[in-house]
């Protein structure tokens, strides 16, 4: 996946009574969501829609604030449905235009195998009324549900968050002499993935399936739900108020026709959807009463195979410090929520940057590498170049020594008390002293010399 980082890893902010659409990966300093923050919806191409998965030093979600993904999975069409492997709800055959009988669709799976599709009731042995299909025996659907995938122990979404989306649920068909309100099934739910030291939840978290929610015109317009998509948390911490609601839930499928049971007949119901996946791989956890991953209910309680299964919820106990950024360094945020130790030490002071933690060789630009507590503290030596000093996060010529020759001069000589006495000066002429001494001993000495006889 490709993680979007804001320039110094920016806060991500949703003021209460606002609202936003993100999806991707992305990677923050702080969350702090008071109002709304939605999952684009999958788009069928971009593979960054339907899906959310944010990392950060800490994550909060005030109570009245929501992470919604709802319906933002899988899609379904009046031509079919989309889902992960066979998880799509399945199209009633035979399923064409000038049909006569007026057909359901099936309910879309994901962790629970999408609910079945009826257009038929029958009374079977003892009286028992039991839901199949017109056209063929009673045991057979009219349209399955999409089938179950996914793996609470290695979620789909670890590896690819988009097929960790919910599936789609199938569309109904009218049935002559109104072809024209076939109606498209129930979308799946999105994925949200959060990751930070410590996550505080206080609103609702929601990936749950989508049902179809127009209006119920013509004969057998029943199409399937969609399921429940993925939350997936993973934190040091864990802190869950007592209005918080983690939720991915398959959506019911839609009935149309429901006589009183006892009295066998014609119904047509359309598949609920499977419930999906919760991940909680953090040290606390909600109450299981704010936690939901069921199947949407069956539209009718003489159809129990409409029924969506059930998702599920799975707890991994996480006592070890959260690694947010890899770079063997976990958040100091561990330290103060007392989940430190584990494969990461609870202190680095920016976990979300890999470039910065305890023994990073600190740089000259305002930032504090190290974890030492203060910004470019390291020697100039280390940070800038020669005759350079690090001031207000740059580096900076340092100002020339008037005691410090920097015009390529050389020292000079300064006799004091003889030729064997002598100390360092300045020689504006650049001449050592002694050189001007030993040239007058020269001269004179060629001076005294006899003259060469001719």
């Amino acid at each position: 996946m490709a993680w979007v980082s804001p320039a110094g890893a920016d806060d991500l902010v949703v003021k209460s009574g606002e609202s936003a659409t993100l999806s991707g990966a992305h990677v923050y300093g702080k969350v702090t969501i008071d109002g709304t923050l939605f999952v684009a919806k999958y788009d069928g191409s971009s593979p960054n829609s339907g899906w959310l998965h944010l990392k950060s030093n800490a994550i909060s979600l005030a109570a009245g604030g929501r992470i919604d993904a709802t319906g933002k999975g899988y899609r379904s069409v009046v031509a079919g449905a989309e889902g992960t492997l066979d998880g799509a709800g399945l199209v009633p055959l035979p399923f064409t235009v000038g049909s006569l009988i007026a057909l359901p669709g099936g309910g879309g799976g994901h962790i629970g195998k999408g609910g079945n599709g009826s257009d038929y009731r029958y009374k079977g042995p003892g009286g028992k009324v039991v839901c199949g299909s017109l056209l063929s025996p009673q045991s057979t659907p009219t349209s399955p549900g999409g089938a179950a995938y996914d793996d609470a122990t290695m979620a789909f979404v670890l590896t690819d968050p988009q097929q960790g989306m919910g599936s789609a649920g199938a569309p109904s068909h009218a049935g002559d002499p109104n072809p024209t309100v076939d109606l498209p099934g129930g979308f799946g739910g999105g994925v949200i993935m959060l990751e930070a030291a410590t996550i505080t939840l206080e609103g609702a978290v929601l990936a749950n399936g989508l049902g179809f929610d127009g209006p119920a015109n013509g004969q057998g317009t029943s199409p399937g739900g969609g399921a429940g998509g993925t939350i997936y948390l993973h934190a040091s911490t864990l802190v869950t108020g007592a209005d918080v609601h983690l939720e991915a839930a398959g959506a019911q499928g839609r009935p149309q026709v429901l006589p009183t049971p006892s009295s066998g007949g014609s119904a047509v119901v359309g598949g609920s959807g499977g419930g999906g996946l919760i991940v909680i791989a953090a040290a606390g956890a909600p109450p299981l009463s704010q936690v939901s991953v069921i199947g949407g209910a069956s539209p009718d309680a003489a159809c129990t195979d409409a029924k969506g299964g059930d998702g599920t919820l799975y707890q991994v106990g996480q006592g070890s410090c959260i690694d947010v950024d890899g770079d063997s360094h976990g958040s100091d945020a561990c330290e103060s929520s007392g989940s430190g130790g584990g494969s990461a030490s609870g202190d680095d002071c920016n976990d979300t940057e890999p470039n910065i933690h305890p023994g990073q060789p600190e740089l000259c630009d305002g930032i504090d590498q190290d974890c030492s507590g203060k910004a470019d503290d390291a020697d100039d030596a280390t940070m800038c170049l020669k005759n350079q000093t690090c001031k207000d996060g740059a580096c900076e010529a340092v100002p020339p020594d008037p005691e410090t020759p920097t015009d390529g001069s050389h020292s000079h000589l300064t006799l004091g008390g003889g030729l064997c006495s002598w100390s360092a000066g300045t020689n504006p002429s650049g001449w050592p002293a002694f050189a001007l001494v030993f040239g007058l001993l020269a001269h004179r000495r060629q001076r005294r010399s006899p003259p060469t006889a001719r």
